[in-house]
Parts: C-alpha cells; structure tokens; sequence
C-alpha cells in the first residue's frame, strides 16, 4: 500500500500537468481557428462586397439592355422580313443573358429568379407579338409594337426585376458594407439605423441603372457631387471606419483626408456613392465647435 501511495505521489502530478497542458494546448489551438475562420471571413468579404455590386450593376445594365425600347434601338430592323428579325431580336437578348449568367453567384436565388423570369418574358413578347401581327408585318411594325406595348402596359417584368435588385443591393451595401441594423420594411422601402439615425431607402422607378450627381461643386479645390448626404462621426470613429472602408475596397469619389487644414472648421471627409447613385459624405471634427464656427 505504502508503495502504491509513493508511486502516487510522483504519477498525479505528472497528469495533472499533462491534464492542464493538454487543456491549455487545446485552448489555444482552438482560439487560432477562430482568429484564422474570422481573417478568412474578413478577406472573403473584401473581395466579395465590391464583386457583388459590381454584380448588381451588370445585371441591372443587362436587363436595360434587353428592355424591348433599349433592345429595337440597338437591334434595328433594316430590310429584314418580321420572321428574320424575330430570331436576330431573340437571339440577342438570349446572347445578353449567357453573357451575364455567372453573375447569379453574387445575388440571391429570388433576385436571380426575377431575372430569369423577365428574360423569358421578353422572349415571350416577341414571339407572341411577331405572330399576332401575322406574317405579312414588316421587321418595322414589330419594332414599333415592342416599344408601344412596353410603354402602354404596367409596370415591365425588367422595370420589375431592376427594382427588386436595388431594393437588395440597398440592403447589402447599408446592412453588409455599413453594418446597418436593419428595421421596418415594406416592398417599396426599408429602414435603417445610419449611426442613430432613421435612414429610409425608397424604390425610385423614375431612376434606371446606376447614375452619379450630375453636377459638382468646387470645395477645398475638389469636386463635391451634389446633391449629398450623410453624418458628423466621432473623429476617431470616422478613421475606423475609413481604414475599414479601404480594406472593402470601396471606390472614393473623394478619399478621406484634412479638409480646411489648420483653418476655421478643419475636418475629416471623405465622399462616396451608393449604389443607386446617392452620393454619401461623412466628415469630423477634432475640435466639435468647429462645426458651425464662422
């Protein structure tokens, strides 16, 4: 019995330690995947975010382009027969969508289901109107009924499909980019909390595709766009967030930098777009009564 205590003495605390070692060991190496999935994470999002909205520009662009008042424009009729500028019309808008099919990867299923759905749709107009109008109408009469029936009819399936991807690319950009909590929605509008402050993105059907300010204004000798948007950060808020904007690699109409340096309200700004076009400026101030100081 003796003995067995004796060996005991020596053997507990060797496992103990081999215990506690192997906890420690297994602890750490746990923290590191954690620290290796959230790097991973964070480097898959920078190079995700601005694909995906690069996405969402070549799709809109591409269901513009097979809107049948864009697509008779730039597949004009000439001297074709109605049957022949049937095909070169259907051909056309099917060559725009395999053009853009690997774009579905960056959107959600229903987004993509919406594309796929106004494609077809407009193929099916084609040829529904080509044999409504009978063979004896020229390439010219089937031109001229595309753009009627589109301009005639409600809201069309691209118009549609157009608006339910700014509606999801709004979300990605002020929830994904900006980490936006999201709040009250509806089909035509959602909200947001934009640094405290009630943000509500509205569908615009007046809008097409992507379109920046069309006029800029001269202010510390850079082009301001206007009209703008935004909030007065936290100074040290602001330069987080503008580091973590470059990391995503945002596109800056005007990068961040010391605008009025060393004069009457010196400030941190940097502009940018949205992406439906709204230009957003975010700016601070070291010193908080600059803001309104003459």
């Amino acid at each position: 019995m003796e003995a067995f205590i004796e060996i005991l003495k020596y053997t507990f605390p060797a496992a103990l330690m081999l215990l506690l070692t192997y906890l420690l060991l297994s602890n750490f190496v746990d923290n590191e995947e954690k620290r290796r999935q959230f790097y991973l994470r964070k480097d898959l999002q920078k190079k995700a975010l601005p694909m995906r909205f690069q996405a969402y520009e070549r799709i809109i662009v591409l269901l513009e382009r097979i809107s049948p008042n864009r697509l008779v424009l730039r597949v004009k009729p000439g001297n074709m027969d109605i049957g022949n500028y049937r095909k070169l019309l259907v051909n056309a808008v099917r060559e725009e969508f395999d053009y853009n099919i690997s774009q579905q990867v960056y959107v959600t299923d229903g987004a993509w289901n919406h594309v796929v759905s106004a494609k077809s749709q407009v193929v099916s107009l084609i040829n529904k109107t080509t044999a409504e109008l009978g063979a004896e109408a020229t390439a010219a009469d089937l031109s001229r009924k595309l753009i009627e029936l589109e301009m005639t009819g409600d809201i069309f399936p691209t118009k549609a499909a157009i608006l339910l991807l700014k509606h999801e690319a709004a979300r990605n950009f002020y929830g994904g980019l900006f980490g936006c909590a999201e709040g009250r929605s509806d089909i035509e509008w959602v909200d947001f909390d934009f640094f405290g402050h009630q943000l509500v993105a509205h569908r615009d059907p007046s809008k097409q595709a992507f379109s920046k300010a069309a006029h800029t204004n001269k202010v510390d000798g850079k082009d301001v766009p206007v009209p703008h948007f935004g909030v007065v950060l936290n100074w040290d808020v602001f330069h987080a967030f503008a580091k973590d904007l470059k990391v995503k690699n945002i596109v800056f109409v005007i990068e961040p930098y010391i605008r009025f340096e060393g004069q009457v309200g010196e400030q941190a700004t940097m502009f940018f777009y949205d992406p439906a076009g709204n230009a957003l400026e975010f700016k601070a101030f070291k010193d908080t009564s600059q803001i309104f100081a003459k």
